[in-house]
């Protein structure tokens, strides 16, 4: 429940810098979850149908364990937790995330999802890392503040250096799956001085598409010695 407090900032936040929820077109009523408003907000639900359990792509077959895709061509992760689906409510919570000014506020909240995850014991998590210039274009690697998130909530420790992006890949959002695979081929590197011997890694980031950034990143890591990887994402595009 808002407190007077809450509202008051809300109101002078909204009187300072007008904002619509993206999603209805009301004016947000939250500045912590701003720019959407509550109803928007609380219309966001976790996953509910069966996934694969490498990729969290979703499964038709009753029973079934694993996608096709992933029998065909088996990923360097073990596994994929993803909170909800890539579209309405969150799809748009994760766009003012990425690239409005909200980064700082919305983390908090978003991180809030990740208390629904069942995520196994590891070792240590680490965020996708961006390019340098993709960096310095956006100021802020929004994998790294959910990585934050999710140490806090699993008492694991991320290495913001363990790996690293060696050139800059350019969009992938309208790229198809084999187009998104050769951009992203060997991108990804180990920070030799970190040791990762039969260490099981989560790698964190804010959706996974096709699963080719989050797969290249862990083959890096298992090329460089991981036992395990783990890939944990807010959300899953289906």
């Amino acid at each position: 429940m808002s407190t007077l407090k809450d509202r008051f900032i809300t109101g002078f936040l909204n009187f300072l810098f007008p904002s619509e929820c993206p999603v209805c077109g009301n004016m947000s009523d939250d500045y912590k979850i701003a720019p959407l408003c509550k109803d928007c907000w609380h219309s966001i639900r976790p996953i509910d149908f069966n996934v694969c359990r490498s990729c969290a792509a979703p499964l038709k077959a009753a029973g079934a364990t694993i996608c096709v895709e992933c029998i065909r061509n088996e990923p360097w992760f073990s596994n994929t937790f993803a909170y909800g689906v890539y579209d309405g409510a969150l799809k748009e919570a994760i766009i003012a995330f990425k690239y409005a000014p909200y980064s700082r506020i919305l983390v908090r909240q978003l991180g809030t999802f990740f208390n629904a995850l069942n995520l196994p014991q590891a070792n240590y998590i680490i965020p996708v890392p961006l390019s340098k210039k993709r960096l310095i274009h956006r100021g802020f690697n929004q994998s790294l503040l959910l990585a934050r998130e999710v140490s806090v909530k699993f008492s694991v420790p991320v290495y913001y250096d363990l790996l690293l992006k060696t050139r800059d890949t350019g969009q992938q959002a309208k790229r198809k799956r084999n187009e998104r695979k050769k951009a992203l081929k060997n991108a990804f590197v180990v920070n030799v001085n970190k040791g990762i011997d039969d260490k099981h890694i989560i790698v964190v980031d804010d959706v996974m598409t096709t699963g080719a950034t989050l797969n290249e990143c862990a083959k890096a890591l298992k090329k460089a010695g991981a036992s395990k990887v783990t890939c944990v994402v807010l959300a899953r595009a289906i």
